[in-house]
This record gives C-alpha cells, structure tokens and sequence, in this order.
C-alpha cells in the first residue's frame, strides 16, 4: 500500500508541482527562481523529504492561506509555561 506524503505525519516540505524540474519557475523572476533554489537546497541539507503536489494540496494543507508554492509541514512546539516577566533593566515601569 502507497500513502502520500501528505498522509504521513511527519516533517515534510510540500512543492508546487513543476518546481523541482524547474518547469514552474521559468516564468518567475530571477530572485524567486533563487529563492526557490535555496528552499531545496535548505530541505537537501536537512535531509528533509521533499514532495512535489498539486495547488489543491498546498491549498488544503495551509488551510486556503497564500503559501508561494511552498509548505512545511513540522512538529508542534513545546512551549515553557511563563511564571512572570523579567524587570526591566533600569527597573522604570512603561513602554
């Protein structure tokens, strides 16, 4: 049995179709086609799994919010509860 990537519930970063062999970006600007490059380039070097899908995907998996052709899907984060704020330096009160 074959599941998507975008099943699993792993770290995983999510491309617009046609974006990993550059089909996609022949239209856009130079500093975006750089920009794409270093996004791949980061995900390389993380050992991150890269899937390419379709605008529909992307769309479901942020939630119809503008993602560029891009999302990474990541593990929640452990917050620390805060028990207080720090004084201020010169202990003046305000803003």
């Amino acid at each position: 049995k074959i599941i998507k990537p975008e099943a699993m519930l792993c770290p995983h970063l999510f491309v617009q179709e046609g974006t990993l062999d550059n089909s996609k970006r022949s239209f856009r600007s130079h500093d975006k086609n750089e920009a794409s490059a270093e996004i791949l380039q980061l995900a390389r070097e993380k050992a991150l799994p890269v899937a390419e899908v379709d605008k529909g995907v992307l769309n479901t998996l942020c939630g119809n919010r503008p993602h560029q052709g891009f999302v990474l899907r990541c593990g929640g984060l452990d917050f620390q509860p805060v028990r207080g704020l720090p004084s201020s330096k010169d202990g003046k009160k305000g803003g």
